[in-house]
């Protein structure tokens, strides 16, 4: 009962491509999609990508820049695996949270600015002292400085 998510950009717009094994645990996810205004498509099971996304079941992964767009859409799509998913954003990623566990997931907010050591610190605590531990990263933020 899972459903297999890849995410990319398509005219700065995530583009969500489902893999579905069951039409209901699809379709919380799907109506999650619609609300954020993004397409779905839905393709074939693939039994050994949905083998080999199994190992993401009971792991803690911590997204950067996830309170809304692609980042929002790879929490989702992980987490949907049954991975918790730790949502550090500079902005507030309260919806992020609200729609995993809207779909059955668990997930956490903390505020992160990566281009502070002490706040990339903090969310690693954040994330150690809700599940104790961190299995992963999708660094999906971004920094930018002038030169």
């Amino acid at each position: 009962d899972r459903t297999i998510i890849a995410a990319r950009l398509a005219n700065a717009q995530p583009l969500i491509i489902a893999t579905k094994t069951d039409i209901s645990s699809s379709q919380t996810l799907s109506d999650i999609y619609q609300a954020l205004d993004i397409p779905v498509v839905s393709i074939s099971k693939n039994s050994e990508l949905d083998e080999l996304l199994e190992i993401l079941k009971d792991k803690t992964i911590i997204v950067t820049s996830s309170a809304t767009g692609i980042g929002q859409a790879f929490s989702i799509a992980v987490s949907s695996y049954g991975t918790k998913i730790v949502v550090a954003d500079m902005n507030p990623g309260d919806k992020t949270v609200q729609l995993i566990k809207s779909a059955g997931g668990e997930a956490i907010y903390t505020k992160v600015d990566v281009r502070d050591e002490e706040s990339k610190k903090s969310m690693a605590k954040a994330a150690i002292d809700w599940t104790e531990r961190i299995d992963g990263l999708i660094n999906n933020a971004d920094y930018f400085r002038e030169v």
